[in-house]
């Protein structure tokens, strides 16, 4: 009897060919994860979207700097945030007062004293004292000779602020009857951020 040889044939497939089937089956997992990647980033920014909204509503507040009032320190044009100070304000801040003038406007300018404090101004050398110490004020440009009709030396009342801009000679400020001292519930806040011009960004030191 012819014996009869049975060969049995096993296909393999190409390398490339399997790498590529697998590749494949891989594909639909991958979307998953990317996708899980780009869903949880912008779940996060949506997160630090609504911070920011909460922020700027409830808590910092932006402001513009209208005037020449705080040269060098601040320019006409500037943006700033100020945030409110529970504890209260000190010497040296600058801050955002509302309804400052007679038209209701709000101002930027910097806190000189506090209530229970002391002020003198001798308009001849153009130096600001507080509880009889001369101020030395690198923020300023000029000396303070500009006077107006508030009588020196005055004593601040608690609950109340003297403030001045830092451009002594072009400022309308506490020196004057037309601002006088500012009620602390009139301030908006302390200035700590500038956010423009975007070459001046910063956080600000008094």
């Amino acid at each position: 009897m012819r014996r009869v040889e049975e060969y049995w044939f096993k296909f393999e497939y190409p390398a490339a060919l399997s790498q590529e089937t697998d590749a494949a089956e891989e594909t639909p997992e991958r979307c998953r994860k990317q996708w899980k990647i780009v869903y949880d980033a912008v779940a996060t920014l949506e997160t630090a979207v609504i911070i920011l909204i909460l922020l700027f509503s409830l808590v910092l507040r932006p402001a513009a700097v209208i005037g020449n009032s705080m040269l060098p320190s601040f320019n006409s044009g500037d943006r700033v945030v100020c945030l409110p100070e529970i504890s209260g304000y000190g010497r040296g801040d600058v801050v955002i007062i509302s309804h400052a003038t007679r038209m209701d406007e709000s101002i930027i300018k910097r806190v000189i004293a506090v209530g229970g404090d002391t002020v003198d101004i001798d308009f001849y050398k153009g130096t600001v004292s507080v509880n009889g110490q001369e101020l030395v004020e690198p923020y300023v440009g000029t000396p303070t000779n500009l006077s107006y009709d508030m009588k020196f030396p005055l004593t601040v009342p608690e609950g109340k602020l003297f403030v001045l801009g830092d451009n002594r000679n072009d400022s309308i400020d506490s020196r004057s009857t037309d601002i006088g001292l500012i009620n602390e519930n009139k301030v908006l806040g302390k200035v700590i951020f500038r956010f423009y011009p975007f070459n001046k960004i910063g956080i600000i030191k008094n």
